[in-house]
């Protein structure tokens, strides 16, 4: 099994990390911040499953992508913009706010297994509330 730890791809090797993961169909990543914490820890790795054409996007759901700085980003899906329904909205546990939107193509993959709840949210605001 794949791990992945860098934390900054270029457009091309962020191609070729989703090219792997599609042919591997799993790759480790390690979380580099806290912005999901308490459902992912800061220096853990999670499982990566490769996100097809025909993929649906579930709200909660975890999953990494690629930000406008090359960094990779694990956040969990809010909803598809209203505005171009080709864009999705993911958020982080602290803080709550809604990321630029992502293009479909940006996305990574899909985190199984872990999933967000009422609970992870109200606690992430708590923290984000106390700590600011």
């Amino acid at each position: 099994m794949n791990k992945v730890s860098c934390n900054t791809f270029s457009l091309e090797e962020f191609e070729a990390l989703k090219i792997r993961l599609q042919k591997d169909s799993l790759l480790k990543v390690k979380i580099i911040s806290g912005s999901m914490e308490p459902l992912v820890m800061t220096n853990s790795f999670v499982e990566v499953f490769p996100v097809r054409k025909d993929h649906e996007y579930l709200p909660f759901r975890l999953y990494i992508y690629r930000d406008l700085k090359g960094k990779l980003i694990c956040h969990y899906f809010w909803k598809r913009s209203t505005v171009d329904t080709n864009n999705l909205l993911f958020r982080c546990l602290k803080g709550g706010n809604i990321d630029y939107p992502v293009k479909e193509n940006e996305v990574l993959g899909v985190i199984l297994g872990k999933k967000v709840n009422f609970h992870h949210v109200l606690f992430g605001r708590i923290l984000s509330f106390l700590f600011k």
